[in-house]
């Protein structure tokens, strides 16, 4: 009972497109960077700092968004983590949308 016009790939626009995939990457990255807090990686290496920092970078949106609304929270904890996939998704949205219309508009030249 599906409608093929609706769950059709080709009948969707150039920018609804590129919001799908950013909110999938922005959920799918946010997910992988929270893996390494659930498992020791041993000895200190620069792999893992990269990777630390790149967290960090991930969870500053969430955490300027729960300072501003008073909400006390640090990362680590599995309701920041499910803000913080939520957060980044939908910032993630924001920048497809952005990318989608700048190729929309780059295709009618």
């Amino acid at each position: 009972m599906e409608n093929r016009r609706i769950l059709n790939w080709k009948n969707l626009s150039v920018i609804r497109k590129s919001q799908i995939i950013a909110a999938t990457t922005g959920a799918f990255v946010t997910v992988i960077m929270n893996i390494p807090w659930g498992i020791d990686v041993g000895k200190y290496n620069s792999i893992a700092d990269i990777g630390f920092q790149f967290w960090l970078l991930l969870g500053k949106p969430t955490m300027a968004i729960w300072k501003s609304a008073g909400i006390e929270g640090r990362g680590g904890e599995p309701w920041f983590m499910i803000a913080e996939t939520v957060i980044n998704s939908f910032l993630f949205i924001i920048a497809g949308t952005v990318i989608g219309w700048i190729v929309r508009e780059n295709k009618k030249r």
